[in-house]
């Protein structure tokens, strides 16, 4: 099984000029951020009843502009796989050592419970404000305060996650799928055999999305696959790529993956049909994530480019 290579979206360009510092109206200042030595949500390990997280306060209201936030300021590690922001406007980074709240003045660890759980491999936000963190060793949900341990998830690698109307699906470093029911906070698998590639050894999911009414798993090492209730089926097109680290639908209903590619070649694509597709020409090498919401956005190489492929800069105040 090839090990996954590390977001260089994020491990690169966005640690080092990491964008994204939402400041509240009554807190908007200039200073840097600091390290917060103040308690951390505790974990709690009995599952609870999941409800909607309260409505932030009306006077909230977030200003985003580029800065800089390192270990220097207290986070954790410079490695950043995943960012999140709550409805109350804070950021949530999870990072190689661990996860990192953000709420524009100050850096906060928050411990998960276990020295296993540092490494955050993906982050998710539910409609009703629920964060969702998939680690190295399990996943959580902070409601009411507390992170809550997914019962079901625990010694699981969750790579990604996809939450909703209320149920949940979570892909996992062994090529398994698990469902969270609507309401629910424990998981199952969908189905027992876990999804390989062509060399018989399973695959890691790097992301779920929903199609309609189907379930669309993309790997490193099958390509898409649509996953049912007891067996997954390859979404096969020609040209067919094996790694795809990221998958979205666009509003016309196509679907982009972002692809490993060799240095100087492209790792986008776009489906023309359910079974062929397009590679779009730019030089992008492997890319790890991509964003629909308006405008395309692609991230490789520790960048972020809008199609077609025009480098943003810092003075474009790009937020995401």
């Amino acid at each position: 099984m090839r090990t996954p290579i590390p977001l260089k979206i994020f491990l690169l360009g966005l640690t080092v000029s990491l964008l994204l510092v939402p400041i509240f109206l009554a807190q908007n200042t200039s200073q840097s951020p600091e390290p917060d030595q103040s308690p951390t949500p505790s974990p709690t390990t009995t599952p609870v009843a999941r409800t909607p997280s309260p409505t932030p306060l009306p006077g909230a209201q977030n200003f985003h502009q580029w800065g800089s936030v390192t270990v220097f300021n207290g986070l954790p590690s410079d490695s950043v796989r995943a960012i999140a922001q709550t409805t109350d406007g804070v950021m949530w980074f999870g990072t190689d050592n661990g996860l990192a709240r953000f709420d524009g003045r100050r850096v906060q660890t928050i411990q998960l419970g276990r020295s296993a759980s540092d490494r955050v491999l993906a982050l998710a936000l539910e409609s009703t404000g629920e964060l969702w963190v998939g680690t190295d060793s399990g996943a959580y949900v902070l409601m009411h305060g507390e992170f809550v341990p997914v019962v079901g998830t625990e010694n699981i690698g969750i790579t990604a996650i996809l939450i909703e109307s209320g149920a949940g699906f979570l892909g996992t470093d062994a090529g398994l799928v698990l469902k969270i029911p609507a309401g629910g906070s424990s998981a199952f698998q969908i189905y027992t055999p876990p999804l390989v590639g062509d060399d018989g050894a399973p695959v890691t999911i790097s992301c779920l999305i929903k199609d309609d009414q189907r379930l669309l798993a993309a790997t490193t090492g099958k390509g898409v696959i649509e996953i049912g209730d007891t067996s997954g089926v390859e979404f096969r097109t020609t040209p067919r790529p094996l790694f795809v680290r990221a998958l979205v639908k666009a509003n016309d209903r196509r679907l982009w993956f972002g692809t490993d590619a060799a240095k100087g070649a492209s790792g986008v694509y776009v489906t023309d049909s359910e079974s062929k597709a397009t590679r779009i020409s730019a030089p992008t090498a492997d890319v790890f994530a991509l964003d629909s919401n308006e405008k395309w956005r692609v991230g490789w190489n520790g960048k972020i480019r809008t199609l077609p492929f025009r480098r943003l800069e810092i003075k474009e105040g790009l937020y995401v």
